[in-house]
């Protein structure tokens, strides 16, 4: 009850206190009982995301495990990843710009032709249609 109190930290003047806040959210995540979303709204976090270049990294490894998991079927990412472009486009290409911090070039490169795949689906539909 007290952590959620802290939520509006995220969008501090200070960059100090807003680093603090994401490193705390980062540990935070590592506690099965407590999920770091029910202390920053996942709204704020990619608010900051997409407009807070420094906190970028970080930002990116609290959230991948929401947006770009890995272990998963690709179908999944791909639902995943789309859920994040649909809520919020300016936060999802600092997501995408980041990314490489968190995963390896082996991941980006499937993330890459996931997408790929999806538009020429998604080209090849219309075109029927």
């Amino acid at each position: 009850k007290i952590l959620p109190q802290l939520s509006q930290l995220i969008h501090d003047r200070s960059p100090m206190v807003r680093t603090a806040v994401v490193k705390l959210l980062l540990r935070v995540k590592s506690i099965r009982s407590i999920r770091f979303y029910d202390v920053v709204p996942v709204k704020h976090l990619l608010e900051r995301l997409s407009i807070d270049t420094k906190l970028q990294p970080k930002l990116v490894s609290l959230l991948i495990d929401s947006f770009y998991p890995q272990g998963v079927q690709g179908s999944e990412q791909l639902q995943r990843v789309l859920s994040l472009i649909q809520t919020n486009s300016r936060a999802s290409r600092a997501f995408f710009s980041s990314l490489y911090h968190c995963v390896s070039v082996g991941a980006v490169c499937k993330l890459a032709m996931l997408l790929n795949k999806w538009v020429k689906s998604v080209m090849t539909s219309k075109q029927n249609s």
